[in-house]
């Protein structure tokens, strides 16, 4: 038996039935879906992105912005908004505006290091002392720093920040000598825990000069940019390039002002100038499988670029040889972002749809660019509908997880640790859940789905913990996804290093010395005439007041260092006003002790009044105290 054709009218009516259904289903879910999840239509996108800088780079006050797609072998969009350089009124031009892609730089060194491996000049998994000339990584942990730790930022380095990058040319340092001078400590194991490192990058590219022979600059040009046709990118500014640089801008006081062109230190991991079609360019040679013109890297070289390497926890999201993953709508993504003075530019990889996508502003607007990844994310790659797992009971008092907790991002022995004092996250536990502030304007929620894991409560993204032997929390991971674009390692603060009790302590500080300074005049004011002061008269009195001079002289630069100084001025190097305030801690480390001694003397010889003994002990305590914060905070000199 066979079935007979519906009538014009039946196709009608089921038409009608059918789209009344979809849209009562939800029809611009249905509208964007019509070619099936993942289809990208190369006039709906121009007309997606064109509709969305129309209206975001004006309100956001950016001045310019670069859109670049592709997908497999091809280019479905490349675009460019607003004004590369507003005194020029110089048009933003994807084949032509260079731009400075900062930390970009990262993938193409990957690239470099995974084709000497695959070429057998190294191994990603050696000890990078086997190397290395210039310079050697002490062996402090058992576990080597290997090249495969570098890329993945695993390696446990320290962080260095400080004099990682020069005002101008003149002043720029060598690699090789760079690191050989600065390389910053291992404070911790390799393949524990993301450390984003500048310095661990830099090594990596450190040793594809030693293996080939050849500045990075030079190898990355011959082997990548060439074979790939990107005629308009480099490691250096050429002369050919920099008159097509695009401004960066920064907003200060209200206004757009011009940001300066500095140089890297550090080079490869931050260096690298291109435009937005050469940035395609390499997008579209890793999807084809590495090839350009000619080969630049094995198809098993891409596909081990871009799987996991590392990850906190197995439910989030983890790093790759280059790249960090991103988790959105159900759907894994490859991410890896640039920001820097007046800069900011994003890679989104989705490998199995073999799709790229740049984008890239000179108004250093990271939120912009990340706006534009979760809308094309939503239109073209839309959730599924999926249950989420189902939280489940407490197991127990989730007191254990609540505290402060920083970034494992600073450094842990020098003056940069000073910022995680006024840089802290807290976490707090109320009614069976866990609530994150400071990541937004109020408090994210979490509630368990396993022993150590939680989900965001309105969301699809999850936090995990790590304890120690004795069960002690000491870890919280998160991110690569639209809560934090990239994984993050937070290490929970101990109380004596929160931000509360700091705050408490600097405070106590302050009244202290303050009166010290004051103990002496006063003292000599009141002269024989009152017993109470008759210490503080005198010389003993003179050392309190210097003292407390000092101290608060410290404290006060300190703080002027942290919240008045442009953050960026840090990179050039510590400030000459700040650091001749850090010097003030040799004289404050040699008198506290010194007055700490007449203290003791004077209760032991019955000198002054009890009251002035109580003052003085309390005085000499607090710059013993002192001490102990400026040790703690790494703003004591080395020795």
């Amino acid at each position: 038996m066979g079935f007979r054709k519906p009538n014009i009218k039946a196709k009608a009516f089921m038409l009608g039935l059918a789209v009344c259904f979809l849209a009562a289903a939800g029809l611009p879910g249905w509208v964007r879906a019509w070619d099936g999840a993942g289809t990208v239509n190369p006039g709906d996108a121009a007309a997606f992105v064109d509709a969305f800088f129309a209206e975001r780079l004006a309100s956001s006050r950016t001045p310019g912005a670069i859109c670049i797609l592709v997908k497999g072998g091809q280019v479905l969009l490349a675009r460019g908004y607003g004004y590369a350089d507003l005194e020029a009124r110089r048009p933003m031009d994807p084949d032509r505006t260079v731009l400075r892609v900062a930390s970009l730089s990262k993938p193409v060194v990957a690239v470099a290091v995974l084709r000497l491996a695959e070429r057998g000049r190294l191994d990603l998994y050696a000890d990078v002392n086997l190397y290395l000339r210039q310079l050697k990584v002490p062996p402090v942990y058992p576990r080597p720093v290997t090249l495969a730790s570098l890329l993945t930022h695993t390696s446990g380095l320290d962080e260095g920040l400080i004099g990682m990058a020069a005002r101008d040319g003149a002043g720029l340092v060598p690699l090789g000598d760079y690191l050989k001078s600065r390389l910053p400590a291992r404070v911790r194991p390799p393949g524990e825990v993301i450390r984003y490192s500048n310095d661990g990058v830099a090594l990596a590219a450190l040793i594809v000069e030693e293996v080939s022979g050849r500045p990075f600059a030079e190898y990355a040009a011959a082997n990548i940019f060439w074979p790939l046709g990107m005629a308009r990118s480099s490691f250096v500014p050429r002369p050919d390039l920099m008159p097509e640089l695009a401004a960066g801008y920064e907003a200060r006081a209200g206004t757009l002002q011009r940001a300066p062109f500095d140089y890297f230190n550090v080079g490869p991991a931050a260096s690298l100038l291109t435009t937005g079609s050469d940035l395609g360019r390499l997008l579209i040679g890793l999807f084809e499988g590495g090839r350009g013109e000619a080969r630049i890297l094995t198809e098993e070289s891409v596909r081990q670029m871009f799987t996991r390497q590392f990850t906190h926890h197995p439910r989030l999201p983890g790093v790759t040889f280059g790249f960090f993953e991103y988790f959105a709508n159900g759907r894994r993504a490859l991410i890896h972002e640039g920001d820097w003075r007046g800069f900011a530019g994003l890679v989104l990889l989705i490998p199995e749809e073999r799709l790229g996508l740049f984008v890239a502003n000179n108004g250093q607007n990271h939120r912009l660019n990340l706006e534009l990844v979760n809308q094309f994310l939503d239109r073209y790659y839309p959730a599924a509908n999926s249950p989420a797992p189902a939280a489940v009971p407490a197991a127990g008092d989730l007191g254990r997880f609540a505290g402060s907790y920083r970034t494992v991002r600073y450094g842990q022995r020098s003056v940069e640790k000073l910022a995680t004092l006024v840089e802290q996250f807290r976490v707090v536990a109320d009614r069976g859940r866990l609530f994150l502030h400071g990541f937004g304007p109020g408090p994210a929620e979490f509630v368990l789905v396993d022993r150590m894991l939680f989900k965001m409560a309105s969301g699809e993204n999850y936090i995990a913990f790590r304890e120690d032997e004795t069960g002690r929390i000491t870890h919280l991971f998160l991110g690569g996804d639209r809560f934090y674009p990239t994984a993050l390692a937070l290490e929970k603060v101990p109380w004596f290093e929160t931000s509360e009790f700091g705050q408490l302590l600097v405070a106590a500080f302050g009244v202290l010395f303050g009166s010290a300074c004051l103990a002496w005049p006063v003292g000599r004011w009141l002269g024989r005439r009152s017993g109470a002061f008759s210490l503080l008269a005198g010389k003993a009195g003179l050392g309190a007041s210097l003292l407390g001079g000092i101290n608060l002289s410290l404290l006060g630069g300190v703080t002027v260092g942290l919240f008045a100084i442009d953050r960026y001025e840090f990179v050039y190097g510590i400030p000459p006003g700040l650091l001749a305030v850090l010097k003030l801690s040799v004289f404050s480390a040699l008198l506290g002790p010194l007055v700490g001694a007449v203290c003791l003397l004077a209760w032991v010889r019955g000198w002054g009044s009890t009251p002035s003994r109580l003052y003085y002990t309390a005085v000499a305590v607090g710059g013993l105290g002192f001490i102990w914060f400026l040790a703690t905070w790494n703003l004591l000199p080395p020795p």
